[in-house]
Protein backbone atom coordinates (compact mmCIF):
# COMPACT_ATOMS: atom_id res chain seq x y z
CA UNK A 1 0.00 0.00 0.00
CA UNK A 2 1.43 3.56 -0.86
CA UNK A 3 0.67 6.44 1.69
CA UNK A 4 1.09 9.82 -0.40
CA UNK A 5 2.83 12.76 2.03
CA UNK A 6 -0.64 14.44 2.03
CA UNK A 7 -1.77 11.53 4.01
CA UNK A 8 0.68 11.30 6.60
CA UNK A 9 -1.03 13.28 9.32
CA UNK A 10 0.82 11.53 12.37
CA UNK A 11 3.61 9.73 13.40
CA UNK A 12 1.70 6.49 13.30
CA UNK A 13 0.88 7.34 9.60
CA UNK A 14 4.80 8.06 8.73
CA UNK A 15 5.38 5.49 10.69
CA UNK A 16 3.70 3.02 8.44
CA UNK A 17 4.81 4.84 5.08
CA UNK A 18 8.46 3.90 6.34
CA UNK A 19 7.72 0.70 6.72
CA UNK A 20 7.33 0.26 3.20
CA UNK A 21 10.57 1.06 2.62
CA UNK A 22 11.82 -0.99 6.21
CA UNK A 23 10.15 -3.97 6.70
CA UNK A 24 10.93 -4.50 9.70
CA UNK A 25 11.00 -1.15 11.10
CA UNK A 26 9.62 -1.34 14.63
CA UNK A 27 7.81 0.76 16.76
CA UNK A 28 9.74 1.58 20.18
CA UNK A 29 8.40 -0.45 22.87
CA UNK A 30 8.03 2.57 25.62
CA UNK A 31 5.81 6.08 23.71
CA UNK A 32 9.05 8.27 25.92
CA UNK A 33 11.62 6.16 24.29
CA UNK A 34 14.84 8.41 22.95
CA UNK A 35 13.87 6.94 19.41
CA UNK A 36 10.11 6.30 17.94
CA UNK A 37 11.19 3.12 16.00
CA UNK A 38 14.31 1.29 14.85
CA UNK A 39 15.49 -1.36 12.47
CA UNK A 40 18.19 -4.25 13.10
CA UNK A 41 18.55 -4.99 9.30
CA UNK A 42 19.61 -0.89 8.52
CA UNK A 43 21.05 -0.53 11.67
CA UNK A 44 19.50 2.08 12.68
CA UNK A 45 17.44 4.22 15.39
CA UNK A 46 14.82 6.50 14.18
CA UNK A 47 12.75 9.95 15.38
CA UNK A 48 10.06 10.75 13.28
CA UNK A 49 8.61 13.85 12.87
CA UNK A 50 5.28 15.45 11.15
CA UNK A 51 4.83 19.15 10.46
CA UNK A 52 1.61 20.39 8.90
CA UNK A 53 3.80 23.33 7.17
CA UNK A 54 6.27 22.85 5.20
CA UNK A 55 9.60 24.65 6.32
CA UNK A 56 13.73 24.66 4.33
CA UNK A 57 14.79 24.31 7.92
CA UNK A 58 13.60 21.71 10.18
CA UNK A 59 13.53 21.65 14.19
CA UNK A 60 14.93 19.67 16.50
CA UNK A 61 15.85 20.18 20.20
CA UNK A 62 19.01 19.90 21.44
CA UNK A 63 18.10 17.77 24.38
CA UNK A 64 16.51 15.15 22.06
CA UNK A 65 19.40 15.23 19.46
CA UNK A 66 22.04 14.56 22.21
CA UNK A 67 19.75 11.70 23.91
CA UNK A 68 19.18 9.94 20.47
CA UNK A 69 22.76 10.24 19.42
CA UNK A 70 24.54 9.05 22.19
CA UNK A 71 22.02 6.45 22.78
CA UNK A 72 22.66 5.07 18.81
CA UNK A 73 25.85 5.35 19.22
CA UNK A 74 26.41 3.04 22.26
CA UNK A 75 23.92 0.69 20.86
CA UNK A 76 26.32 0.95 17.64
CA UNK A 77 23.66 1.88 15.74
CA UNK A 78 23.16 5.15 13.58
CA UNK A 79 21.05 7.92 14.74
CA UNK A 80 18.43 9.40 11.94
CA UNK A 81 15.80 11.89 11.87
CA UNK A 82 12.70 12.02 9.62
CA UNK A 83 10.30 14.58 8.68
CA UNK A 84 7.05 14.80 7.12
CA UNK A 85 5.84 17.99 5.61
CA UNK A 86 3.64 18.97 2.89
CA UNK A 87 6.28 18.91 0.47
CA UNK A 88 8.15 15.26 1.07
CA UNK A 89 9.20 12.82 3.66
CA UNK A 90 13.04 14.07 4.69
CA UNK A 91 15.65 11.94 6.44
CA UNK A 92 18.77 13.19 8.01
CA UNK A 93 21.84 10.72 9.03
CA UNK A 94 22.73 12.70 12.53
CA UNK A 95 26.01 11.38 11.88
CA UNK A 96 26.34 13.18 8.42
CA UNK A 97 24.23 16.22 9.23
CA UNK A 98 24.90 18.74 12.08
CA UNK A 99 22.29 21.03 12.51
CA UNK A 100 22.93 24.79 13.06
CA UNK A 101 22.59 25.61 16.88
CA UNK A 102 20.71 28.56 18.08
CA UNK A 103 18.60 29.36 21.40
CA UNK A 104 15.39 30.71 21.14
CA UNK A 105 12.22 31.06 23.32
CA UNK A 106 10.15 27.89 22.95
CA UNK A 107 6.90 26.87 24.61
CA UNK A 108 8.21 24.57 27.87
CA UNK A 109 6.57 21.25 26.42
CA UNK A 110 4.44 20.59 23.53
CA UNK A 111 1.39 18.71 26.50
CA UNK A 112 -0.14 21.74 26.80
CA UNK A 113 2.54 23.89 28.90
CA UNK A 114 2.98 27.08 26.12
CA UNK A 115 5.00 28.71 28.73
CA UNK A 116 8.11 30.42 26.76
CA UNK A 117 11.30 29.03 28.17
CA UNK A 118 14.63 29.38 26.51
CA UNK A 119 15.96 26.17 24.96
CA UNK A 120 18.90 24.88 22.25
CA UNK A 121 17.24 24.20 19.23
CA UNK A 122 19.07 23.00 15.87
CA UNK A 123 17.63 23.23 12.31
CA UNK A 124 18.33 20.88 9.75
CA UNK A 125 18.33 21.98 6.16
CA UNK A 126 15.66 20.11 3.59
CA UNK A 127 17.98 20.34 0.80
CA UNK A 128 20.33 18.44 2.33
CA UNK A 129 18.30 15.96 3.50
CA UNK A 130 18.33 12.38 1.68
CA UNK A 131 14.65 12.61 0.17
CA UNK A 132 12.09 9.60 0.75
CA UNK A 133 9.46 10.95 -1.65
CA UNK A 134 7.90 14.04 -3.18
CA UNK A 135 5.13 15.70 -4.28
CA UNK A 136 5.20 14.72 -8.10
CA UNK A 137 3.88 18.18 -9.11
CA UNK A 138 6.66 19.92 -7.20
CA UNK A 139 9.58 18.10 -9.28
Amino acid sequence: MTIGVMMIQTEYDLFNYLRNIVPDLTASPNPYSVYDCWSKRFNMYVELKCRRTHYDKLLIEYTKYQRLVTTAFLGRYVPYYVCSTPNGVFAFNLINHSPEWVSELMPATTFGNQTKIPKMIGYLHTSEAEKIWELPILK
